[in-house]
């Protein structure tokens, strides 16, 4: 069973740093497969949900204080 990816806003704003990063420290190439490699990534594991191990954190991220 897969189910459709729902991405959170820090999920798209980290990427779109990242992929800024590699645009203008590396090249466009180099952002294009790490784009190709994160959605492969994300299209496996909504395909096989039960793939790797369970985390368990021991703090929730609305209680993070930065």
């Amino acid at each position: 069973m897969s189910l459709a990816l729902q991405k959170a806003n820090d999920f798209i704003s980290d990427f779109e740093r990242q992929y800024r990063w590699y645009v203008e420290e590396a090249e466009l190439g180099i952002a294009g497969a790490y784009q190709d490699a994160l959605h492969e990534t994300l299209e496996l594991l909504a395909a096989f949900l039960g793939l790797g191990r369970e985390r368990r954190f021991r703090y929730r991220k609305e209680e993070i204080v930065l």
